[in-house]
């Protein structure tokens, strides 16, 4: 379970850094296109604040809609997997 749990949490990072920037005054890192040898420090600098809370802000919709709940086995838990692999399928 916790491995399952560590999967989705990484995954959640690269996807917010793999996300289509928003359009906001700061800019962004000239290169956030990730690579396999890419480092950790890399992909922290490519995460902002504003895609990670857009996300925190989905995953609360995912669980309000499933007994607030996102835990492992459950709907909400599926839920939440099917929308890190839409938006890491869409990313590329």
């Amino acid at each position: 379970m916790v491995r399952r749990h560590l999967l989705l949490t990484t995954a959640c990072l690269l996807m917010t850094s793999l996300a289509t920037p928003a359009a906001t005054a700061q800019p962004q890192p000239p290169d956030c296109a990730i690579r396999s040898n890419d480092t950790v420090e890399k992909l922290l600098e490519c995460v902002t604040v504003e895609e990670t809370f857009d996300h925190l802000q989905t995953f609360q919709r995912i669980a309000d809609a499933n007994d607030g709940t996102r835990v492992s086995g459950t709907e909400g838990y599926d839920a939440s997997v099917d929308y890190v692999v839409r938006r890491m399928v869409g990313a590329g």
